[in-house]
């Protein structure tokens, strides 16, 4: 009998040790890391957080503060970037992460205050993002000097976007205006040429249909066809200068869109920080 009771008690001993250890801080860092590396952050975090402050190192933070960039937190992602000390290894790389997070917020006078704050550290990876957010901002042109800071392949797309900014191929809403005097010109030097070729086709039509009843003494109908064909003639000069608008604010957003898949190619100009390998 005592045999039974002292292997029972000895289960439960054994058992406890066993969960005891599960939940060990050595643990749960391994299982937070395992995590991370699958790229399940938000899991990640939370394993992470279960660690008692004073066991948070500097690598542990910069994953908390990647974790968070990765699930579009940014503010939280900033918080723990900004933890790491200033004589640690991984902080020039948290600098350059924190840029990203100021990039991604939309917020061009943080990216260059974060940039002021620690420019004592080897931080040029934010200092080329800082330059390509002033060109499309801003349009702040880089000077020589700074194109430096680039690879060949990388100079070569900023001197493009470059002369896109300083030569923007842009239409003239007054050029527009008057070309539309001919119907559906104007819509055509800003190549809508489908409701160009629609504009010039309904007012001729109208206006035919306006003339042929006034010369068959249809009053009525032709003084309806003059005021649809003259609608059709307003609106299309209308049209036309609100198509150049147009055509302007969609170049400007695809020279932001050309710029925002260039640097989606090349990580944001930011180096990763591997853990995993």
């Amino acid at each position: 009998m005592l045999k039974i009771i002292f292997a029972i008690i000895f289960s439960f001993i054994l058992l406890y040790s066993q969960n005891n250890s599960y939940h060990s801080p050595e643990n749960i860092k391994y299982f937070a890391d395992y995590l991370f590396c699958q790229s399940d952050y938000l899991r990640a975090i939370e394993e992470y957080k279960r660690l008692d402050n004073f066991l948070l190192s500097d690598t542990i933070l910069f994953k908390l503060g990647q974790s968070y960039l990765q699930i579009g937190n940014n503010d939280l992602s900033i918080k723990y970037f900004d933890l790491i000390k200033k004589k640690s290894l991984l902080k020039s790389a948290a600098v350059n992460h924190n840029s990203l997070n100021y990039f991604f917020k939309n917020d061009p006078d943080a990216l260059k205050n974060n940039i002021g704050l620690n420019s004592e550290l080897n931080i040029e990876d934010s200092h080329r993002l800082l330059i390509i957010t002033s060109l499309i901002n801003k349009n702040i042109y880089p000077s020589n000097d700074e194109l430096k800071l680039f690879n060949d392949s990388e100079k070569s797309f900023i001197t493009e976007i470059v002369k896109k900014k300083k030569y923007p191929d842009y239409k003239s809403t007054l050029t527009a205006g008057a070309l539309s005097l001919i119907p559906g010109l104007g819509k055509i030097y800003t190549k809508n040429y489908s409701d160009g070729l629609t504009s010039f086709f309904l007012t001729s039509l109208f206006t035919f249909l306006a003339y042929d009843n006034f010369n068959n003494s249809h009053q009525f109908r032709g003084y309806i066809f003059s005021f649809a064909a003259i609608g059709f003639y307003l609106g299309n000069i209308y049209g036309s200068v609100a198509s150049a608008i147009q055509y302007n604010r969609y170049y400007d957003e695809k020279v932001i869109t050309e710029t925002n898949e260039f640097l989606k190619r090349n990580n944001f100009l930011i180096k990763k920080v591997n853990f995993c390998e």
